[in-house]
Parts: structure tokens; C-alpha cells; sequence
């Protein structure tokens, strides 16, 4: 839903989540950031092309 008001109305998505009452029943603050934080998901990303490109070398 909140995808949806971001997508409709504009505005900003990690705000409406952050507010969402639904969420911060679930999680903190904290875990909330956390899950819009690039480091999670791009944190291995220099060992993964090391490995691609290691391996095409060869």
C-alpha cells in the first residue's frame, strides 16, 4: 500500500514506511534504515566481480 501511495500521490516511500504503524509493529527504527541501506545488499559486490572476472580471465 505504501508503494502504491508513493506511486499515486507521490512522495517519498521510505518516509510512508518509516511511519506505517502496521510496520513499526513489526520493526525498529533501526531494522526499518536497515532494509533501505545500500550496504546490505551491495556488500559484497567487489568480491563477486573479482570472481566473475578472475574466472573469464582464466
Amino acid at each position: 500500500r505504501n508503494a502504491m501511495k508513493v506511486w499515486d500521490e507521490g512522495g517519498d516511500f521510505r518516509t510512508l514506511v518509516a511511519a506505517d504503524e502496521d510496520i513499526k509493529a513489526h520493526l525498529s527504527p533501526e531494522e526499518i534504515e536497515r532494509v533501505f541501506s545500500l550496504d546490505t545488499y551491495l556488500g559484497n559486490v567487489d568480491a563477486i566481480f573479482a570472481r566473475v572476472f578472475k574466472e573469464r580471465r582464466e
